[in-house]
């Protein structure tokens, strides 16, 4: 069982994803593994996108000492790529486009 932190996610706030994939590695990866959840960075945004910073969460940072380091973003729902646009977007549970 992987080291987990935090060792339980709150009740509540975070997407039924999270929680399925936050089990998932808990229970599936071996013990050399430790998985951080929710890690919350900023990013400087560049001056020709109007400056200023960005916030962003990581939603599981995966680490092993051998084989290195895993960021993961979880999405519930669909993913699509529109490659006219060079566009990621999601599709949530009602069916909207992000």
């Amino acid at each position: 069982m992987a080291t987990m932190y935090p060792q339980r996610l709150p009740s509540s706030g975070k997407s039924n994803a999270e929680r399925k994939l936050f089990s998932m590695l808990r229970d599936h990866l071996p013990n050399d593994y430790t998985v951080i959840w929710s890690i919350d960075w900023t990013v400087s945004r560049a001056a020709s996108s109007g400056g200023g910073a960005q916030e962003s969460e990581i939603d599981f940072l995966v680490l092993h000492p051998e084989r290195g380091i895993l960021v993961l973003e979880v999405k519930g729902g669909g993913v699509g790529y529109d490659g006219s646009l060079h566009d990621w977007y999601s599709i949530d549970d009602g069916g909207r486009r992000h």
